[in-house]
Parts: structure tokens; sequence; C-alpha cells
């Protein structure tokens, strides 16, 4: 099995901007089984390996797979679950920069120009190298209704660190 990222579109089958009937009706027939509910707002398939997030409007606007899911996920032609952290992130650079605002390296990335994330390396989430290679555990992509929300959480999240008077530098 394939999945191809697409940013601005989706991963393999599910595009944003689907409902949660179509994506579950869409997993089914692509061996996902039934959907595992993660809050009231998230789908997991795939033995929680490949998730999608429904916005306000109820439509996905989120897709996040783990390494652990036991299929090749391509970008850029690329399997990105079989690279090391630091080669799929020169991958994806020749496409758009990190975002200073919502990234922390060296273990979470956001692309905004992609609305592409990357999140947590360890040697761990190196399924396919035998655990020996620091891989990223999970790649996302949004839409940019995700974006904006994460947006606004991080500015509400440096708001109330300055009312408490906290350093923001972070």
């Amino acid at each position: 099995m394939q999945f191809v990222i697409e940013p601005h579109k989706g991963i393999g089958p599910i595009s944003f901007g689907m409902s949660r009937e179509e994506v579950t009706a869409i997993m089914a027939r692509n061996g996902g089984g039934i959907p595992k509910q993660r809050g009231r707002a998230t789908d997991c398939f795939f033995l929680n390996a490949f998730q999608v997030s429904f916005g306000d409007a109820g439509r996905a606007d989120f897709i996040e797979v783990a390494s652990s899911l036991s299929a090749v996920v391509l970008f850029a032609g690329c399997d990105v679950f079989d690279m090391t952290a630091d080669e799929l992130l020169a991958l994806i650079q020749k496409q758009a920069k990190p975002d200073s605002e919502l990234s922390r390296p060296p273990y979470e990335f956001t692309f905004s120009d992609l609305i592409l994330t990357l999140w947590d390396q360890n040697t761990q989430y190196d399924y396919k190298g035998g655990h020996l290679r620091p891989v990223f555990a999970a790649v996302g992509v949004g839409a940019p209704s995700y974006l904006a929300a994460i947006r606004d959480i991080r500015r509400r999240a440096k708001d109330r660190q300055m009312k408490r008077g906290d350093n923001v530098a972070a």
C-alpha cells in the first residue's frame, strides 16, 4: 500500500474538505478499518497510524501519518519513513522553509507554505531501518483552516505567558 502526501490537497485518497462519512467509507475500502475516535474531532485508522482531524465545519482539515504505518508514505517521490529526520528535513526545505513562529527545532517543524508538519524524531520511530536511525514519528498536512487554528492557539499561549510575565522568547 502507498500513500502520497500532497500539500494543500491531502494524503492518499483522503482530501481536505471531505466529511467524516466520506473519510470513513474510503478508509474502510482501503483497509483502514472502523474509525477509532480520539476526542471529538479526530478519527484514527490503521491502528491509530493514520489520523484525520475535522475542523469546525465538520470537514477534514488535518491528516497525520505515523512512522508505524505499514505502508509506504511518499513526499516528492521519497518514502518519508525510510530516511533519517535530517534527510527528510532537507528534502522538504527544498520546497519551503520552517515557520520560525510555529516550529520547535529540532523536534517539531511546521512549514506554513506547505501546511506540512513534522513531529518528534528518535530512533524508536525507525520501523523500516531496525530502530537505528533518528526518523520523525509523524508527518502531517493541513488545510488553511488548520494553519489558522494553530496560529491562534500559539498566539493565545503567548498572550497567557505575557500576562503571567513568563519569558516568551522560546
